[in-house]
């Protein structure tokens, strides 16, 4: 069910009677232009994958669907034996659109032998997996031993992207939720036999083709628009993971944005439709989190100051405004007034959320306590309302001038001692929560050598506790990277860890100072980058 989504938008206004929807028909074919076995569109909710309303195309792959009210949300088209796809769409009330689709067959591995059945719940979560025999004749078969009246499973193992998908024998499908499909079969006396045929499985690409028959103009111009900005962001996930692939230091990593900013530039001079314009301008800000910085200091309030607070398209560009929530320079006044004024309460909930955890990363009490608050207020009901509820609705007990808790770790180095609370007794602590999977880790440790050689001594040490996947891997990042030569601890199932949750470790790096007494005296923000000699100096003094 693993996936790649373009999400679609459609805003309407107006009532809620039917003349005053928004309809919505067209086709839904296969990569032939054929109709397929089971194909449906779904409307679900913008910012998450709650399913509003299916329709099932008809036979002739033929659909009609009203939107069941006003927002934004996401139409999802999908189809068995084929990769799901949904578009960016901005509708308005009583408009009626257009819209033919046929959607690209599986890309399957070359080689299937690690092919799983994979047992669906009723809830469409993976149960019980069955790895199939191969046979003379190159099909993979299972029998399973079931008491239940219908056996559903996908094929797990053989999609290039991923994904589950519905398996070759089959009487019925059902759509599983998640862009897929499960195959269903009736068991015989208490036994289901499953039976994958290579031969018959639909190949393609995976790749989509979508038509408006009316023109693209307003809002049916976004599709092509989403899609080049997913391939730009793609560019730069490939290039930055090829520079990580030799070994090199992440900082030193370079991409070159200006192509992209003066073809968005270019179009931005010459088009006229508010709606696209808000895109093209959002499309520069999303570059502001990949290290893109405008030569033109006035560029983004230029920018903030065409795009409405309360835009619809916001909804798509979430990272963006996540960024913008913590920017200084106009962007956080900015995102103030977006919370006032967007309709979306998804969006809020993730900017709220977004500034709760960040506050709690701080140690800052009194802001976490109040975004806590609003976030109750405002949001109750969405799913950022219960989750912090559960993770966070209780007080903090990390913050700086709070006693550090307890903690009991064996030393990496020499299994014979254990790393405690009185071990550091009487000297300043530097606790860092960290692994060799994260980047913003390894991005801190020219850093924490440089404070280590200047401040290490009688009244100060360094306790890196790693949340990598096994004790080796640092053991190995020690030897070709980073020497690190100080304490050295491994914690057990990450965050998951009882000691992690004392210490409220929601993401990591996260360095907590300690004075001689076990007083927490600074936090995360304060001990990263340059801020961290100068933190330390604030309470060991200056060092040659």
């Amino acid at each position: 069910m693993a996936r790649s989504i373009i999400s679609l938008l459609v805003v309407m206004t107006g009532s809620f009677l039917c003349f005053s929807q928004s309809k919505i028909t067209g086709t839904l074919l296969d990569q032939d232009g054929k109709p397929m076995a089971v194909a449906d569109v779904h409307i679900k909710g913008a910012m998450d994958d709650t399913t509003l309303l299916s329709v099932r195309a008809a036979a002739d792959g033929s659909f009609s669907m009203m939107l069941p009210a006003t927002g934004a949300f996401q139409i999802e088209f999908s189809g068995v034996d084929h990769m799901s796809r949904a578009l960016p769409f901005l509708g308005e009330a009583a408009q009626a659109t257009r819209i033919n689709v046929r959607l690209g067959a599986y890309a399957f591995l070359d080689d299937l032998s690690g092919v799983q059945f994979v047992q669906m719940k009723p809830d469409f979560d993976a149960g019980a997996v069955y790895t199939p025999a191969k046979q003379p004749d190159g099909t993979y078969t299972a029998e399973i031993k079931t008491d239940l009246p219908s056996f559903r499973y996908e094929l797990k193992g053989v999609e290039r992207t991923g994904h589950t998908i519905n398996g070759t024998s089959s009487e019925t499908f059902q759509y599983d939720g998640g862009g897929d499909y499960c195959s269903v079969l009736t068991p015989r006396n208490g036994i289901v036999k499953i039976v994958l045929d290579p031969a018959k499985l639909v190949r393609g690409t995976g790749e989509s083709r979508v038509e408006f028959p009316d023109g693209e103009k307003g809002s049916s111009r976004l599709p092509k628009l989403f899609d080049a900005s997913n391939a730009r962001r793609q560019d730069y996930m490939d290039a930055h993971r090829a520079f990580a692939a030799g070994n090199k230091d992440p900082k030193l990593f370079t991409y070159d944005w200006a192509p992209v900013i003066a073809d968005i530039q270019g179009r931005l001079q010459k088009e006229n439709e508010p709606i696209i314009r808000q895109e093209l301008w959002m499309e520069c800000l999303d570059l502001l989190p990949f290290g893109w910085s405008p030569a033109d200091p006035a560029f983004k309030e230029r920018a903030l100051k065409e795009i409405p607070p309360g835009s619809p398209l916001w909804v798509f560009h979430i990272n963006t405004v996540s960024f913008l929530a913590f920017d200084t320079t106009g962007g956080k006044a900015y995102v103030e007034r977006l919370l006032k004024e967007q309709r979306e309460p998804g969006l809020r909930g993730t900017i709220l959320m977004s500034k709760l955890v960040y506050a709690r990363y701080g140690g800052n009490r009194s802001e976490a306590r109040a975004v806590y608050e609003q976030l109750m207020t405002e949001c109750a009901g969405t799913r950022w309302a219960k989750m912090a509820k559960e993770r966070y609705g209780t007080d903090m007990k990390v913050y700086a001038g709070a006693q550090v808790p307890k903690f009991s770790f064996v030393s990496l180095d020499d299994s014979s001692k254990t790393f405690t609370n009185e071990t550091f007794k009487g000297k300043y602590l530097l606790i860092d929560f960290w692994a060799v999977w994260c980047g913003p880790c390894v991005g801190e440790m020219e850093n924490l050598h440089k404070a280590y050689e200047k401040f290490k001594g009688n009244d100060f040490a360094v306790l890196s506790l790693s949340f990598d996947n096994a004790p080796v891997d640092i053991k190995k990042f020690r030897e070709t990277r980073w020497k690190m030569p100080w304490n050295h601890a491994y914690v057990v199932g990450g965050f998951a860890n009882p000691t992690s949750r004392e210490f409220e470790v929601d993401g990591i790096p996260k360095p907590i100072l300690v004075d001689g007494n076990g007083m927490i005296v600074a936090m995360t923000t304060e001990l990263r980058g340059e801020n961290l000699q100068k933190t330390l100096e604030k309470f060991l003094g200056k060092r040659p």
